[in-house]
């Protein structure tokens, strides 16, 4: 015995229905709040071998870092030559699971070629201090 069940028009009318209803209930990306602007850049400090990230707004991820990186060498060695990049962590003494730890650093060193054809060093921090750790 063989049975069938036709909908006709109401099957279409659920199916729209549900639908609308689904998209109802999603945010709209305008509705969504944005992510905090970040704004950070590097900056020498006395008694200190690597150039330092200041931060005035917002928790910089490894990119926003790179990209203050990017800028503070475009402001000061215009037209500057990569030749190699080496990422550098010490790790505090008995510190094996954390690098967070005070005394450990983690930081970037850059040799460069300047656009009048010097080659140098700069070293950027990684480690972003709050204000409770004296940064």
């Amino acid at each position: 015995m063989r049975s069938s069940v036709d909908f006709g028009s109401h099957g279409i009318t659920m199916g729209v229905f549900a639908l609308a209803v689904g998209c109802a209930s999603a945010p709209s990306p305008a509705s969504l709040p944005s992510p905090p602007v970040v704004q950070v850049e590097y900056l020498r400090v006395e008694g200190k071998p690597c150039l330092q990230p200041h931060v005035t707004s917002g928790v910089p991820t490894d990119a926003d870092l790179v990209a203050a990186q990017k800028r503070w060498l475009n402001r000061n060695y215009p037209d500057y030559r990569l030749i190699q990049q080496t990422h550098l962590l010490t790790l505090a003494p008995g510190v094996l699971k954390q690098a967070e730890e005070k005394g450990s650093t983690e930081r970037d060193s850059l040799d460069l070629q300047t656009a009048d054809g010097k080659r140098i060093t700069e070293c950027f921090s990684l480690v972003v201090e709050t204000l409770e750790e004296g940064g």
